[in-house]
């Protein structure tokens, strides 16, 4: 059988690019500032630039480029254009008024040219492999994430990779200290090969525990192997979760001294990982009790798993999710779930970012959402 990469539903954007006009970039245009001057404090402050706009809460957002080359922008769910020339310099730019609490990725593509990172930003987004891809811009009042660095006082645990019976590779991380004989809560993260290296989840797991703020807990990352498999997989399979609850998860208790209890056990995941989380709290909470979802792909098959949350029986199962006020595609369809879920009875702790379909939002959501999740669990010990 041949194996397709599923897609989301092809959506038009419900509201216009909010294009803005960058006080700088006027500066500059009517020569109150000159190009060397400008290049300068572009080259202190890093890019984009972000200026005030006539409301408290919007800020002005201006992505540059130096050079005669015409170069496309690529603003994760915010906006997508050509960078406009600024006569008689060598700025291009384009600017846009967003909310002082977004934050998101970008590439830009400069003519014959691939996609890449933004050569002046102030931060580039850490790649599971490779160099960085895109860069990361955060407005000031846009969510702490204060977990992501590691500390150098913060005792480090261990990520190691293994292979398990059926041959999928899976990382497993251990907290610092960890013997054998502990039995500990068990985060299952789907989609395991995009949480590691510089993504590094064992710092952000290190630094939550070290901190008090999550117990100290064994985790097993399973490989998505490929983009086909993840969508045969991932798509609300019973066979992924008969995997999960019949081979990672005994392989867990078994190599890492995981505990076998479902109301200290969370499946989490993203996008299309974060709609087979929530899959598998409705398909096997006798062994997952917490489903941590982002930006979960909740339009898959015409919103069918809500409609199955609706008319199967409440399980014991609490779940957190979130979701992007710019993911057009799926946020009323998250609202949706959420209300079927608060309507069953279902425990939901319930969130919504200004930023879109987004790494760069997900990897503080995560930690937000382990907080929220094993905040509960004394009351239910």
């Amino acid at each position: 059988m041949t194996q397709v990469i599923i897609k989301p539903p092809r959506e038009p954007r419900p509201y216009p690019v909010p294009w803005a006009e960058s006080p700088a970039i006027t500066r500059l245009a009517r020569g109150e500032v000159g190009v060397a001057e400008f290049w300068r404090r572009v080259a202190e402050h890093g890019t984009p630039l972000i200026e005030p706009a006539d409301d408290v809460n919007d800020r002005i957002l201006t992505f540059l480029w130096r050079g005669e080359r015409s170069v496309f922008l690529r603003a994760n769910k915010l906006a997508e254009g050509e960078l406009e020339p600024v006569p008689g310099t060598d700025v291009r730019y384009a600017a846009v008024r967003v909310r002082a609490d977004w934050r998101g990725s970008y590439q830009l593509t400069p003519a014959g040219g691939k996609p890449g990172p933004d050569p002046l930003a102030r931060a580039n987004l850490p790649a599971p492999s490779g160099p960085p891809e895109k860069s990361l811009a955060e407005l000031p009042d846009a969510p702490a994430q204060p977990w992501l660095r590691r500390s150098p006082d913060v005792p480090a645990g261990e990520l190691g990779e293994h292979t398990l019976p059926s041959g999928r590779r899976c990382w497993a991380y251990t907290p610092p200290g960890h013997q054998r004989g502990e039995r500990l809560p068990l985060l299952v993260l789907l989609d395991g090969d995009g949480w590691i290296g510089d993504r590094d989840i064992a710092a952000t797991l290190d630094n939550l525990i070290a901190a008090g703020r999550i117990p100290r807990m064994v985790a097993a990352l399973p490989d998505s192997v490929s983009p086909e498999t993840r969508s045969a997989e991932l798509t609300c399979r019973d066979a992924f979760v008969e995997f999960l609850a019949g081979e990672l998860a005994p392989w867990a208790e078994a190599e890492l001294g995981a505990t076998g209890d479902p109301a200290r056990t969370i499946v989490a995941g993203q996008s299309l990982s974060g709609l087979a989380a929530a899959f598998t709290g409705l398909r096997a909470p006798a062994r997952f009790g917490n489903v941590l979802s982002q930006s979960g792909s909740y339009w898959f098959s015409g919103e069918w798993l809500t409609g199955e949350f609706a008319d199967a029986p409440r399980g014991p199962v609490r779940f957190y999710l979130e979701v992007g006020l710019q993911e057009w595609v799926i946020l009323d369809r998250t609202r949706k779930l959420r209300d079927v879920l608060r309507r069953k009875n279902y425990p939901v702790h319930y969130t919504e970012f200004n930023g879109g379909h987004d790494y760069a939002c997900w990897r503080g959501g995560l930690a937000d959402g382990l907080i929220a999740l094993t905040n509960t669990w004394s009351a239910r010990s």
